[in-house]
């Protein structure tokens, strides 16, 4: 095109207000293949006039962290296409996998599992489990300090039939209260 039409094509554009605007429709379609490092899927239209799939259509508006969903394969997504050619998934059927990261935080979550950051702290406890098990250990270290403290030796030998043991053990355990290891901020 030469520079007098290009001028005047964008002169008939300011005009009309559509300068340097970018246009968007939708296509529907099926998810044939999903490649997580390049936060990217393959779909296939479901009802349009266009014969070929997309390769290569953003799961996010842009490459960096943020909210991330990872549709599964075979599922329907509605695909924005822009007049420029960007394609990025706008609305999601069925998901495999949801990559939240904020800073330094990242949460992921698949059908039966939730993964904190890098998941090397290991599962999240069972709190109720936990708290029963800390009162039966308490309990039974009280049970053997009451016993301790109670117990007499038979002396014989200096004619008195008992005495204590050498030194007391001094307090015992206080019973665990959920409160004391609970993290309220996460519930399961």
């Amino acid at each position: 095109m030469s520079a007098e039409l290009r001028q005047i094509k964008e002169g008939i554009q300011r005009l009309a207000n559509t300068f340097g605007k970018d246009y968007v429709s939708t296509v529907d379609c099926n998810v044939t293949a999903i490649n997580e490092a390049n936060r990217t899927c393959t779909v296939e239209p479901i009802t349009t006039s266009l014969a070929t799939g997309f390769n290569e259509v953003a799961l996010t508006a842009d490459p960096n962290d943020g909210f991330i969903c990872y549709p599964e394969i075979d599922s329907t997504v509605r695909v924005a296409v822009t007049n420029k050619g960007d394609k990025y998934v706008l609305q999601f059927s069925d998901l495999s996998k949801v990559r939240i990261t904020v800073g330094n935080s990242e949460i992921v979550i698949q059908d039966t599992s939730i993964m904190f950051n890098d998941g090397t702290l290991g599962g999240l406890v069972k709190l109720n489990d936990l708290t029963t098990k800390l009162n039966n250990l308490e309990n039974k270290v009280n049970a053997i300090i009451t016993t301790f403290n109670a117990h007499t030796h038979v002396a014989s030998s200096f004619g008195t039939p008992t005495t204590p043991p050498p030194s007391l053990i001094v307090g015992t355990l206080t019973p665990t209260q959920t409160t004391d290891i609970e993290n309220t901020k996460i519930k399961q």
